[in-house]
């Protein structure tokens, strides 16, 4: 029990250094933007609607791996697992609550 403690607690330090080390880095490049961190721990809903907005390169998964915070961009999960996306004017782009649920649920991890 206390090195499952352990490890949550790493994996919790390694997403906030990681959404730290993101935000500084995102406000270096255009400091005239501002930026946000949103995060979701289990809503499909919210994915859902920053994916099926006009940008989706700021959504990341993080799930643990071997007592670390394995981090990755959706879009990355979506292209390795091949998922397919619903169509939106004639391309596949739209993420569906249902896919999102499973991406979320760690079925393509």
């Amino acid at each position: 029990m206390a090195s499952t403690k352990r490890q949550t607690t790493m994996a919790k330090m390694a997403r906030e250094q990681a959404v730290r080390e993101r935000r500084v880095r995102k406000q270096q490049q255009t400091p005239e933007v501002a930026s946000q961190v949103l995060i979701s721990s289990h809503s499909p809903f919210v994915i859902c609607e920053a994916w099926n907005g006009e940008e989706r390169n700021f959504i990341y998964q993080v799930k643990p791996e071997k007592g670390q915070a394995l981090i990755r961009p959706i879009t990355q999960v979506i292209s390795e697992h091949q998922i397919q996306l619903g169509k939106k004017d004639g391309e596949r782009t739209h993420l569906s609550l249902n896919t999102a649920n499973e991406v979320m649920a760690g079925y393509y991890s």
